[in-house]
């Protein structure tokens, strides 16, 4: 019996885009491949703060940090 076994090494993107409220937001790195690990931060413009993420991030919360071990292409949303 033969068995073959492929792993999917071509790198996707991860990004993030603020849909509410006034602020920044990043991920890096923006490029990974599977299983690869990516962290995206927002930050707040004066008078804001995080309300909640989108998506993966969806566990974070408030926070302004969220952690991502990756498996497919992300595309998450932030609201300050």
């Amino acid at each position: 019996m033969i068995r073959n076994s492929f792993t999917f090494l071509q790198p996707f993107s991860v990004s993030a885009t603020v849909v509410g409220g006034n602020g920044t937001v990043s991920c890096t790195p923006a490029s990974v491949t599977v299983g690869g690990d990516s962290a995206c931060t927002a930050v707040p413009a004066a008078g804001f703060q995080v309300l909640n993420w989108t998506d993966a991030c969806a566990a974070a919360g408030s926070n302004a940090h969220c952690a991502l071990t990756n498996y497919y292409p992300l595309s998450l949303k932030i609201f300050f």
